[in-house]
């Protein structure tokens, strides 16, 4: 699959970032019906489709859409977030000389602080879709 062509405002514009939070509330209405208690995971997943965007999918920008995406995921009260790809294109959380990209330590970092417990978040007056908040417990043990 060819990659889409993406440029760096894409990776933290909030209408980027709205797209995914619009995508679980429409999951989510679906499964509150049909299957109200099955466990949700979001699959398959990459910051930009088709092998993710040369320069980009592999920076520290990534992470915008990356820890967007864990935290809505968290939320919407989903317990896993699977990656698109471990290795293989440019969204790969292993860049081509097997060094982390990223992503990764993101990754690594949300695992082992945040708990799994999701705190609500009062914005007030302030601009939501101009910031991203998440609130979770830290892990205990």
């Amino acid at each position: 699959m060819k990659a889409v062509e993406s440029s760096l405002p894409q990776f933290f514009v909030p209408q980027a970032l709205d797209l995914l939070h619009r995508s679980l509330d429409k999951a989510d209405e679906v499964l509150d019906q049909v299957a109200p208690n099955l466990p949700r995971w979001l699959g398959e997943t990459a910051n930009v489709a088709g092998g993710g965007a040369k320069g980009l999918s592999d920076r520290f920008v990534s992470g915008f859409l990356w820890l967007n995406k864990l935290g809505l995921a968290a939320q919407h009260g989903y317990k896993v977030v699977i990656r698109q790809s471990m290795f293989r294109g440019e969204y790969s959380l292993l860049g081509q000389d097997l060094e982390p990209n990223p992503d990764y330590w993101l990754a690594v970092l949300h695992k082992r602080l945040f708990g799994t417990k999701v705190l609500g978040i009062d914005r007030g007056n302030h601009r939501p879709e101009l910031v991203r908040i998440f609130a979770h417990c830290t892990k205990t043990g």
